[in-house]
């Protein structure tokens, strides 16, 4: 069954210093429209982040985004050199001892040198991991929910198609039907008239209304294009541009056949098919 183009999946990830949250919203578009809302942290990735859904997804305006929390003093974390602190301890009291009046070391002067203090932030590989993780359960969450309302609307093309191959079939035996009313109607009307009729010119004329009235290739192209139809949608390829190529077709089909009607039922079977084209005509806008 087709995809559908409309969908919606979130993904949440988490580590010991906190979570990566990746939504993907998408909704029909005549190509793959990728847009992305991050944290500026993380705009190093998005090429990485397109590519991996284009290799999910071919068509459908999808929008993705991307947010990090970190847990509470987790994304900056303060670390001490207790061995270096202690020998500038050391040094600061030796100091004191050679001169006279020296001043103890002040424990915010002790912060300040170099190497006591250092922060560690959370490793930049491990939030690229955690992120594509992400990501890539959301797309697949969201190809899931784009192939549950696809299978419906697949479901729904073949309904409207089975109707409209019961149409053509009833065109098979309405055709003949009216053509033949016509060629008697004509042939009473002649007879009501005292004018002498010439047999040749008449036959004549009667093979050049059937002709007019000839649907068997509109018939044979329009069977041809809704078998098509059900191949195509019983696959699971993307298939939405080719359907809307098909859809042209059958209008053009059901068209000719308004055009050539000579009777009211051939009239109402050819309004029926375009009103059930225009109908997978809608289905197929939302279709990958």
């Amino acid at each position: 069954m087709p995809k559908s183009m409309t969908g919606f999946a979130r993904a949440d990830h988490s580590a010991d210093w906190g979570n990566v949250v990746c939504e993907l919203k998408s909704v029909n578009h005549r190509f793959l429209d990728l847009s992305f809302r991050m944290p500026d942290s993380l705009r190093s990735l998005e090429h990485q982040l397109r590519e991996q859904i284009r290799a999910g997804l071919s068509r459908g305006k999808v929008e993705c985004s991307l947010s990090i929390k970190f847990n509470a003093g987790s994304e900056t974390q303060v670390q001490m050199d207790k061995d270096l602190a202690k020998s500038y301890i050391e040094a600061a009291s030796e100091l004191s001892q050679m001169t006279s009046g020296g001043q103890p070391l002040d424990l915010l002067e002790l912060m300040q040198l170099p190497g006591v203090l250092s922060s560690k932030e959370v490793d930049q590989e491990q939030l690229m991991q955690l992120v594509s993780a992400a990501v890539a359960e959301s797309l697949t969450l969201l190809e899931q929910s784009r192939q549950k309302e696809g299978d419906m609307m697949g479901q729904e093309i073949l309904k409207r198609t089975s109707e409209l191959k019961k149409l053509t079939s009833d065109l098979v035996e309405i055709v003949p039907a009216i053509r033949k009313a016509q060629e008697e109607k004509i042939r009473q009307r002649l007879a009501d008239t005292d004018i002498e009729i010439n047999q040749d010119r008449l036959e004549q004329e009667l093979v050049l209304l059937a002709q007019k009235m000839e649907v068997e290739e509109e018939i044979d192209r329009l069977r041809a294009h809704l078998s098509q139809i059900e191949d195509l949608v019983s696959t699971n390829q993307p298939i939405g541009r080719k359907l809307d190529f098909l859809m042209q077709e059958l209008n053009r089909e059901a068209n000719t056949l308004g055009s050539k009607s000579q009777g009211l039922s051939q009239t109402n079977v050819a309004v029926e098919m375009k009103v059930l084209i225009e109908q997978i005509r809608e289905q197929i806008q939302n279709i990958e």
